[in-house]
């Protein structure tokens, strides 16, 4: 689950961090956590890309057109301090992620039933090292 930097009311978008290669994922459907490096993340964000950014909801069949992805990109930098006040930073190669909803979906953003976005795909996984682990606790 990533974190919404920005919503706008008058366009139903929502602005997301999908992943950040810096710091711990929350924990999605799948309850598992999984760590991306920055080459591997573009490598992800770009494949979306190239398939058209196909969205789905709450990783069920069923909700295609609740959503449509109208931006997708890897931030380049520099540091962003969303709130100004340090509670979320958007860094270099973080992959962000813009969505225009539907007027229900947006319905369910506005009442706390949506709080962001969760990449559903496939990936070969391999446990992650004491290093990489250390490496994200210290940032």
């Amino acid at each position: 689950m990533s974190s919404v930097i920005k919503a706008s009311e008058e366009k139903r978008f929502l602005l997301c961090v999908v992943y950040s290669p810096h710091r711990l994922p929350l924990r999605g459907v799948d309850k598992r956590v999984d760590l991306a490096s920055p080459d591997v993340l573009e490598k992800a964000c770009w494949s979306y890309a190239q398939k058209g950014c196909p969205t789905g909801m709450f990783h069920r069949d069923g909700h295609e057109g609740e959503a449509v992805c109208v931006e997708n990109m890897i931030y380049r930098g520099p540091d962003w301090d969303v709130h100004g006040d340090g509670s979320l930073i958007v860094r270099k190669g973080d992959w962000l992620a813009g969505f225009k909803l539907s007027p229900a979906q947006w319905a369910m953003f506005r009442a706390g039933e949506i709080g962001g976005v969760s990449f559903q795909g496939t990936a070969s996984r391999k446990k992650a090292t004491a290093q990489a682990l250390a490496s994200l606790k210290e940032k």
